[in-house]
């Protein structure tokens, strides 16, 4: 079993954190050794990463440092679904970006009584 503690001190105007894990004991002989390693995760809650770790490392339900909401089962696929869209259309949008804005430029390059007439 492990203890954990989450502290968080905003007294002195600095925002500090402090977390803390304790793992139970493990009893050994005179003369033996033992060893004991443990996994720290600090870092962005990127859903594919997590899955990749969870995979990786066997760590079970770690995706769920992400919270999808009581509707888990239907919202993640949603994300799933709209970030497959999102990496399809991503470099025809990005392709895109300078002639739109460029155009968009030109329309306000114009003067209004030009573009009625």
């Amino acid at each position: 079993p492990v203890n954990s503690r989450f502290l968080h001190d905003g007294r002195s105007g600095v925002d500090k954190y402090q977390t803390d894990f304790l793992y139970g004991g493990i009893n050994l002989p005179a003369g033996a050794q033992g060893a004991v390693t443990g996994h720290l995760f600090a870092g962005a809650k990127e859903v594919l990463l997590l899955d990749e770790y969870e995979t990786e490392m066997g760590f079970a339900r770690f995706d769920l440092a992400v919270d999808f909401g009581w509707f888990y089962f239907l919202t993640k696929p949603l994300f799933y679904a709209l970030h497959y869209f999102a990496e399809q259309l991503m470099p025809q949008a990005a392709a895109q970006l300078p002639a739109v804005t460029a155009g968009a430029d030109l329309l306000y390059a114009i003067p209004p009584e030009r573009l009625s007439a």
